[in-house]
C-alpha cells in the first residue's frame, strides 16, 4: 500500500494517484516487453483450409493460434542450416 493508501500495482506504477494506464500505454508496455524478450511479430495470410487445420492442431494449452505454430515448428528440432525444414515441416503439418 502506498502512502496515500491506495494499492499501486503494474497498471498504476507511476501514474499520479495510481490512475490506471490507458489501453495504448499497456499496448505499448507489452510490445516493447516482447521485443526485450528477443520476440518478432510475424503477420501472415493463410488458406481458409491452413486456417481450419491451425485451429485443430491447437490444443487447451495453446494460449493463442500463434502458440501452436510456435508449438509445431519448435517440434521438430532441426539445425540452424535446416531451418527451412522445419518451416516445411510445419507448414506441411498445418495444411494435412
Amino acid at each position: 500500500m502506498h502512502g496515500n493508501g491506495l494499492h499501486l500495482n503494474s497498471n498504476t506504477a507511476g501514474h499520479p494517484l495510481g490512475a490506471m494506464k490507458t489501453n495504448a500505454e499497456r499496448l505499448r508496455d507489452y510490445k516493447r516487453r516482447k521485443r526485450q524478450r528477443g520476440a518478432a511479430r510475424l503477420d501472415v495470410w493463410l488458406s481458409p483450409r491452413a486456417m481450419h487445420k491451425l485451429r485443430e492442431l491447437k490444443t487447451p494449452f495453446d494460449a493463442s493460434l500463434g502458440r501452436t505454430l510456435e508449438r509445431l515448428i519448435l517440434r521438430h528440432r532441426p539445425s540452424r542450416k535446416n531451418f527451412r525444414e522445419s518451416l516445411n515441416f510445419a507448414l506441411n503439418r498445418i495444411m494435412g
